[in-house]
């Protein structure tokens, strides 16, 4: 008599439904402490990239972005560098926020 065996597609199915149903785990690093002691390293580098060094870093994605596009004739090289300026000035908030951390 053969032994009944789980099928491998469906354990790794099951492993995974039982860890989208704990989202404890996911977020265990968030405790809400900083034991660390970071705290003032992250605000010092969120100042920085959503101050002086993130326009700066914007305006040259955007500059960048608008010659390639001139030169190569297309409208995708001036698409990437506003992506690029807008990830540079809002990248450091949305991951903030993403992460659970409150400037």
């Amino acid at each position: 008599m053969k032994k009944p065996s789980l099928h491998p597609r469906l354990a790794a199915m099951l492993l995974m439904a039982f860890l989208i149903l704990t989202p404890g785990l996911a977020f265990a690093a968030d405790t809400g402490d900083d034991s660390l002691g970071l705290g003032e390293l992250l605000d010092w580098l969120v100042g920085l990239l959503m101050g002086p060094v993130g326009k700066i870093c914007s305006l040259v994605a955007f500059t960048a972005g608008m010659i390639a596009g001139i030169a190569r004739g297309s409208f995708l090289a001036v698409l990437t560098g506003i992506g690029f300026a807008v990830t540079f000035y809002y990248g450091p908030n949305l991951i903030l926020n993403v992460f659970g951390a409150a400037l």
